[in-house]
């Protein structure tokens, strides 16, 4: 499948066939793909805990997922619960976060590995939803993760059972604000820009020590360069 086409029909699926099995092969494949996303400094601090037996299922989605989301998972094969490990990426080696975002880039590269491991899916027919209500301290107990760990979202794989609609995506001319490209910053801007600044400080100097001919001189050669350019 092309990349293209695994973006364009991707879909978040509520409608799952009980009768189609996902395999250990197949959850092992997801989360290959998962790992070659990118990471803070190569750390890969995301981690995958997958429900995958029958039984464990059904008692995972009624222990730890509200009912409208068993109702939406209903019959998925496997559910995988996505974590990271805390304060590590974005962080440095004495543990103080490197800017305003702090454990955000945790969240980040995760997201990063959960599209990885969607649009896998998508490229072997399998179908996912992405669940983000759900109860994370019935599942750290259920599945024993540490508390070193944040829970984030739980995965529903499996068939789809009837085709979902094609959602309206926002208008590009809308997502994409601003490209800086060399139609904003000209050569001649930057340079008119740093003579202005200059102008600003020969001003400066000039009132300081009275060398007003100086001054003179300055602004003529920036009117003959503004003027050339």
């Amino acid at each position: 499948m092309e990349l293209q086409t695994a973006f364009e029909t991707r879909r978040s699926i509520r409608h799952y066939d009980a009768e189609k099995k996902v395999t250990k092969e197949q959850v092992e494949t997801l989360i290959k793909a998962a790992s070659l996303a990118p990471s803070w400094k190569n750390t890969q601090t995301s981690r995958y805990y997958c429900v995958l037996s029958e039984d464990k299922v059904a008692e995972f989605s009624q222990k730890c997922l509200p009912e409208f989301n068993q109702k939406n998972s209903a019959g998925a094969g496997a559910l995988i619960v996505a974590t990271f490990v805390k304060g590590l990426v974005g962080f440095d080696n004495d543990g103080n976060p490197v800017n305003e975002a702090g454990d955000g880039w945790g969240y980040y590269d995760l997201g990063l590995q959960n599209e990885n491991l969607l649009l896998k899916a998508t490229e072997l027919g399998l179908d996912t939803l992405v669940m983000g209500i759900r109860d994370g301290e019935a599942i750290r107990e259920m599945l024993h993760i540490p508390e070193t760990e944040n829970v984030v979202a739980v995965i529903a794989v499996g068939y789809k059972a009837k085709e979902a609609k094609k959602r309206i995506r926002r208008n590009r001319k809308i997502l994409l604000k601003k490209i800086l490209d060399s139609t904003d910053i000209t050569y001649k801007n930057r340079m008119q820009t740093f003579v202005l600044i200059n102008i600003v400080r020969s001003l400066e100097v000039a009132v300081n020590y009275k060398r007003y001919g100086w001054l003179y001189r300055t602004i003529v050669n920036f009117l003959q360069f503004y003027e050339h350019n």
